[in-house]
């Protein structure tokens, strides 16, 4: 594998205790909430709340992430009274409006949905000002919610892609296939939800310990 255990791994979707504990002993770097309304992994404030309570009480180290769609002041502000300062964004299409939540006190994931090499251009106004670039699989037409979904794109338009700001490979990962993605992507960072499910919105904690010790070998 290459340079697997300098590979970082975000484990999202996480709804319950058992989830954020399995991620962090396992030893994910970052763990995500998701608080959009469409999803089947949706949790709302209170339970994002406990949620990163507990995780904080395992681990000084791991960054929580709330994973939002177009968030407004309002919305972000509470994040930060449940203690989050990491938010992945969806549907955050002006650089102002990145720059005006950068200054709110957060730390940001700008995510983009990937189908053809073209693709790629959308993130130029961003690189180098949000903190990750995610890569995820383009939502599939009609779709409700922004990703997911469990389906992956072809690794191979980002050969060659230099970015000023790192990124994050995401869409349709597994225990089984993320080796393949990194040494296809030569990632440095992978993110996980729908793969490492037993149903959907539901995390199967087998499949996180043996994504994660995919990625980073063995404990």
């Amino acid at each position: 594998m290459n340079n697997s255990n300098a590979c970082k791994v975000k484990i999202c979707g996480l709804k319950t205790n058992e989830a954020v504990r399995a991620a962090i002993e396992n030893g994910a770097d970052f763990i995500g909430l998701v608080l959009f309304e469409k999803s089947p992994r949706n949790i709302d404030f209170a339970t994002a709340g406990a949620l990163v309570k507990y995780a904080k009480s395992l681990s000084e180290d791991v960054k929580i992430v709330a994973v939002t769609v177009a968030p407004n002041d309002e919305f972000l502000l509470g994040l930060k009274e449940i203690g989050i300062d990491w938010v992945q964004l969806h549907k955050v299409e002006t650089v102002k409006r990145l720059n005006e939540i950068h200054a709110l006190g957060f730390k940001t994931i700008l995510a983009f949905g990937i189908s053809q090499k073209e693709d790629l251009a959308q993130i130029s106004p961003f690189d180098g000002i949000a903190d990750y670039i995610l890569f995820d699989a383009k939502a599939p037409k009609g779709a409700t919610n922004e990703g997911g979904f469990g389906i992956s794109f072809d690794w191979d338009i980002l050969n060659g892609l230099k970015t000023k700001s790192p990124w994050i490979l995401s869409g349709g990962l597994t225990p089984l296939n993320v080796a393949r993605a990194i040494a296809a992507t030569n990632a440095n960072f992978v993110d996980v939800s729908s793969g490492i499910e037993s149903s959907l919105g539901i995390k199967d904690i087998t499949k996180i310990e043996n994504f994660i010790s995919s990625v980073k070998g063995p404990k």
